[in-house]
């Protein structure tokens, strides 16, 4: 005669098997929470570009008066340091 050796993990006892499963989701107000905070976070990082104002370097990225003449876009296409980076092009058509 064959014994049966059983199931090869332990199964539950009665109290275990009849606990509802947990809810391990964040609840309504921790979402609510979260999100108004992402959206605080958004809008004080681009409050500066929604009022009109310059961001961080914008100021290096903007044509110097300077270079807002005929000579300034002479010098944008023959000095390396006219700008902060030299991309002739790009400046002449900020220069337009």
């Amino acid at each position: 005669m064959r014994v049966d050796p059983g199931p090869p993990f332990p199964l539950p006892s009665a109290p275990e098997a009849m606990s509802p499963p947990q809810d391990t989701r964040p609840s309504r107000e921790s979402r609510a929470a979260t999100a108004v905070g992402i959206l605080l976070l958004a809008l004080a990082c681009t409050w500066p570009a929604l009022t009109g104002e310059q961001v961080w370097d914008d100021n290096a990225h903007i044509t110097r008066p300077a270079l807002q003449s005929l000579q300034g876009l002479s010098q944008i296409w023959t000095s390396v340091h006219a700008t902060q980076q030299y991309y002739p092009l790009l400046h002449s058509a900020f220069w337009v």
